[in-house]
């Protein structure tokens, strides 16, 4: 049980961690801040940068992101899913670690993969959503 717990811990901390990774490289390789809003995918980034919010926004998302991923894995970590669910989330990390590096790599491959990484974890939680749905929904009284 120590063990789990110390991997949810590890994985939430990590995802927290990759926001401010994420943020940082995308400041520091984009150049300037006109190339990061003409050039950014997230209109919310964009719209943070604009109006100098960056660093209250990412700290509100990290919260937001540990908070999330602990409750979630908290929850679900005497189910079957756990390790399913622990794998979603650290594709999340992998991909918010590596997703700024993509300013200074520059290829189109690179940012595939990270969005690989990302429609991945998201199928992922589909399958944990659908899997808790179907098989944790009582079925309904019948009618005698």
């Amino acid at each position: 049980m120590v063990e789990k717990k110390n991997k949810i811990l590890a994985i939430s901390v990590w995802l927290a961690i990759s926001i401010i990774i994420d943020y940082t490289c995308t400041l520091w390789f984009s150049g300037s801040i006109e190339n990061l809003i003409n050039n950014e995918h997230s209109l919310l980034l964009i719209q943070v940068v604009k109006h100098e919010m960056l660093i209250p926004y990412a700290l509100v998302m990290m919260g937001l992101y540990f908070s999330c991923s602990y409750l979630a894995l908290h929850t679900l970590k005497n189910h079957k899913i756990f390790p399913v669910a622990l794998l979603s989330i650290a594709l999340i990390a992998i991909a918010h670690s590596f997703a700024g590096i993509s300013w200074y790599v520059k290829s189109a491959l690179y940012t595939n993969m990270i969005f690989t990484f990302l429609a991945i974890s998201f199928g992922l939680m589909i399958f944990c959503f659908a899997h808790l749905v179907i098989w944790k929904t009582p079925a309904p009284a019948t009618h005698s």
